[in-house]
């Protein structure tokens, strides 16, 4: 069953400022971020960029792809799963692309926008409220991206339940550090809306 992915216009516009950077010339985002905690393949940051939100990364030297998930600072009713690849110099900033995330089994489709960071990369990024994407994410061996029918990442997302469990800690973290009631979170509609 395909699932479609749940667009936050509000969220997209406020462009994930930072792609996390893996190697040389990451001072801007060292800057941008704090370490929260490292598993294997999964780094999990804070971006301070984004009002103090958590979120998970990959880099995938082979592909030279960054895949990132994380909390949406402007509604927190909102989910993210940004994904990078230099070699895509064909993006055009601002436009809108479909795309097609198979986690194992799980399919969604949703718009992707191409968002320039603050160190000058182009990422597609997705947004979602239903945060079920996240467990699919959790469960699953790989994560397959396709446009147009053409599969254009394969990711592997090997430790990805770890790391989620971190990302929800740290966000517990961060929330209660800015004064929300994260009971609330969960039975109040409005919270933020």
């Amino acid at each position: 069953m395909l699932k479609k992915m749940l667009f936050a216009p509000a969220a997209v516009a406020i462009a994930l400022a930072t792609a996390i950077t893996f190697g040389g010339g990451a001072k801007a985002a060292e800057q941008e971020t704090i370490p929260w905690e490292q598993l294997d393949l999964w780094e999990v940051r804070v971006d301070r960029t984004l009002g103090n939100q958590c979120y998970m990364a990959a880099y995938y030297p082979g592909a030279g792809t960054i895949l990132r998930a994380g909390f949406d600072s402007d509604s927190l009713r909102h989910g993210y799963l940004l994904i990078s690849n230099p070699a895509w110099a064909s993006l055009v900033e601002g436009r809108v692309y479909e795309l097609i995330v198979y986690f194992g089994g799980h399919e969604w489709l949703g718009p992707a926008q191409a968002r320039r960071n603050s160190l000058g990369t182009l990422n597609l990024v997705m947004t979602f409220s239903d945060f079920s994407a996240l467990g699919q994410m959790g469960s699953a061996e790989h994560v397959m991206f396709y446009f147009n029918g053409q599969m254009v990442a394969n990711l592997n997302l090997s430790g990805s339940a770890a790391a989620i469990n971190s990302l929800a800690q740290c966000q517990q973290a961060m929330w209660r550090a800015q004064g929300y009631d994260t009971t609330l979170r969960r039975s109040d509609p409005f919270i933020r809306s």
